[in-house]
Formats: C-alpha cells, structure tokens, sequence
C-alpha cells in the first residue's frame, strides 16, 4: 500500500502542473542491481530510485533480501510508474535499460534526457568527467561525499556496520600524540614522526622528492606497524572488469538513502545542463540530439551489449593452437641462438643483451628502448644475415604471439566463460570525434 500510495503521488504530479518544462517536472530514476552484467541467470534489480521534485525522493525496494514486502506487488506499480506518460531522466540509460527492459521485460516510456550523454554534449572530451560522482561535484556541491561511506565498505575499508577494520589509520596517528591503552609511547612517537617524515617527503616537487628516503620511512613504517601491533592500512583493490556491484552486502539504511539521493542528483543535473542549453541558445538543438541520435542510439547499443557476440570456439581453438606452436618456436630460437637465461617478456634483460650483442645507437632512440618501432629500424638498418637483425625479427615474432595468446585468446575466453559469448561495452560518445568505441 506504501509503494502504491508513493508511486500514484509522483503520477500525480504530472497533472498538477504540466505548464513547467521537462527540467522542472521530469523525474530522475536511477537502479541499483546486485551485479553489472545483466545477462547473468542470477540479475537483479534490488531497488528502484527515484526524484520527482526539489529535494523529494525516494526508493522502492524490490529484489532485495531484506525487503518487508512482497516485491511481485511492489513491481506491479513500479511498472505503472515506468509506464506512465511523465518526461524521465537517467544518468546512463544504457545501463538501467538493460535490467529494467531486457531482464524484467518491463516498458519504460518517455525517456527524454541522459545526464551523462547530456554532458558529452556541452562539453566532449573531458575524459573521466562523465561519471555521476563528478558531475556532482560541477551541478550539486551540496551533495559532494553522499557516497563516501557506500564506497568505502565496497573498498573493504569498512565492515557492514560501518566500523573501520583498519585498527589504526595513519592519518589517524598523526593526530594522536598519546599512545593508545597497551602501545609503547616511544615507539609511538618514533612512528608519528616517521609516517610525518615520509608526507613531508611526498609534499615536494617531483625532482626534490629522495626516494631514498621513502624506501627507508616505509620499511621503517611497517618494522613499527608489526612491533606496535597495529594492521597497516591495506592499498586499494583495483576494482576488476568482471566485479559484480556489491550492492547487497551493504546495510540497508545507507543503500536507500544513496540510491534516493542518485535520483535526485540526476534531476538537479538535468536541470542544470538545461539551464546552460538556454544560455547558449542551444536548447533545441540540443534536445534533438538527444532524440534523435542519444537515446535511439543507447537503445539499440545497449539492445547489442545484452546480447552479446558469440564466440567460435572451435575457430578459436585453431588460432591458439596456431600462435602457441609461433610462441615457442620463436623462444627456443631466441634461447638456442642468443641467451638460454634472459626472460625475453622483460625489456631491461632484453636491452642488456642487445648491449651484449653491440647492437649501434640508432638515432632518436631512447637508450635502452626495445619498443616495436626500434625494433623495426634496426631490421631494416642490418643486412639480411646480421645477427643483430635476426634477433630483432625473432624478437618481435616471440612478442607479437606472446601479446596474441595472453592478450587475446585468453582474455575472450575468460570474458565469454559465462554464456560463449562477449558483452563489451559500447560507448556512444567514447571518442572526440563522435566514433564508437568499445570496451571490455
């Protein structure tokens, strides 16, 4: 009745004054999915936010495990919401579209504005400067840090509660001049002192930096971690390609309250972008790209990313076999014919032996480069018969099956290990130039 009772509101405010724009009177809908690859068996959409006035918004739980309601019902006038005829903005359609039309089957009508591809339009080629987060930071200041403790429990920085699991942080130390209950109080000093020394060091200009001295205050740093058992603050996992979103491991209260305010920040970014269409006169041109090559275009790229590209594995099978067979034939000759001992995937132990071998200085060369371009020139610099240009032609031969088989074969197994087939992702705006471009 709760979920009903929101869902007729934010419907009826679109009678209640249609005379405003669609900046002023669209709702922004955001979701939150327990992974980032729709075409799992296993896809969810735990929740559904969303914004339909200044500082009002909400979110529906659905798919959650913690939800006090049944969710087919809730779905039920979730889809009226989706359906009915009030003007939505999303930041990233592409995204959301795959979880709410392809995998719920659901219809989401009158989508009239992508934030973030709205961005791309005022100002291309900011790489990096598209996200939700940083948009913030440009459209809603007041927001900036509403995520900080979400994405720190997805960082493993905190447990569920909250709680950091790091015992002492170091930039907790440097405001602790007493030592806490069971720590030796010079031991402590010594390592407040050694961790302001190391930032002292990182304070100045690259060229005046002694890297010297930040090998020792790091091996000085944990030699005083272990005596003073304390956990040293771990580094930050690389988020990988393949990582799921996490999502529901954290605690509920944050996840509603952030997903709530995604939406909001998505309206207050539509209306801003709005506001600088009008100041340049740009408004209709820039309405029309968006309904006519955006969100067309989101539609149908996110259509091909949910189905994926099938991979002929057999074929597949056949280029392994074939650049395998090139891999070792090029190592055993480099082995045989030059030096049994060099890892030939390591540039410095290649440019040492090239030393060895009296390979010349070509000119505009870096000392020491091995890359593909050096390579070339000195092919073409030796005579046919020269050692030095064998080595160079084998060494190539070696790389080019090495990046084939580790860079290639493997990495579309990997990536089509879930269904056979290859969910890149494709970026409408990913180039200056307007090209498609792909990723993953």
């Amino acid at each position: 009745e709760e979920v009903r009772e929101l869902v007729d509101h934010i419907i009826g405010y679109y009678d209640k004054d249609r005379s405003r724009g669609p900046d002023q009177w669209a709702i922004g809908v955001d979701t939150e999915t327990n992974t980032l690859h729709p075409y799992m068996p296993d896809s969810k959409v735990l929740m559904v936010s969303v914004a339909w006035d200044d500082n009002l918004a909400a979110t529906i739980l659905l798919d959650h495990d913690e939800v006090p309601y049944d969710p087919k019902a809730a779905w039920e006038d979730v889809k009226r919401l989706l359906a009915c005829p009030k003007p939505k903005a999303f930041h990233n359609w592409k995204f959301d579209r795959k979880f709410l039309e392809d995998v719920r089957q659901l219809k989401v009508d009158r989508v009239v504005w992508d934030t973030m591809l709205g961005e791309h339009y005022l100002d291309e080629d900011k790489k990096g400067h598209y996200s939700l987060k940083q948009l913030t930071g440009i459209y809603a200041p007041a927001y900036v840090g509403y995520d900080d403790e979400l994405q720190a429990i997805l960082r493993g920085e905190t447990t569920s509660d909250g709680i950091d699991i790091l015992e002492v942080a170091e930039e907790d130390i440097q405001t602790m001049s007493t030592a806490p209950s069971g720590r030796d109080q010079t031991m402590w000093d010594e390592l407040i002192e050694t961790i302001a020394k190391k930032e002292r060091e990182k304070a100045k200009p690259v060229k005046q930096r002694d890297r010297t001295i930040t090998k020792q205050c790091n091996s000085r740093i944990t030699q005083l971690y272990k005596l003073l058992d304390i956990k040293k603050p771990s580094k930050k996992k690389k988020k990988d390609d393949d990582e799921d979103g996490g999502f529901e491991k954290i605690p509920l209260e944050t996840i509603l309250r952030y997903a709530a305010i995604d939406a909001d920040v998505t309206r207050v970014i539509l209306k801003g972008q709005n506001q600088r269409l009008l100041s340049t006169d740009t408004v209709e041109e820039g309405r029309s790209v968006m309904n006519y090559l955006y969100l067309p275009g989101s539609k149908t790229l996110s259509q091909m990313e949910y189905r994926g590209v099938k991979v002929d594995f057999d074929h597949l099978d056949e280029v392994e076999e074939g650049v395998t067979k090139m891999l070792v034939k090029s190592e055993q000759d480099l082995r045989a014919k030059f030096d049994a001992n060099v890892n030939y995937s390591s540039p410095a132990q290649v440019a040492k032996l090239m030393t060895q071998l009296n390979f010349e200085r070509i000119d505009g060369a870096n000392p020491g480069s091995t890359g593909k371009d050096v390579m070339d020139r000195y092919i073409n610099h030796y005579e046919p018969g020269d050692h030095r240009r064998e080595f160079a032609e084998c060494l190539l031969e070696f790389r080019a099956a090495h990046k084939a088989k580790t860079g290639f074969i493997r990495k579309i197994r990997r990536l089509a290990a879930r269904d056979g087939r290859i969910h890149c992702t494709m970026h409408l705006n990913g180039t200056a130039t307007g090209r498609l471009s792909s990723a993953n």
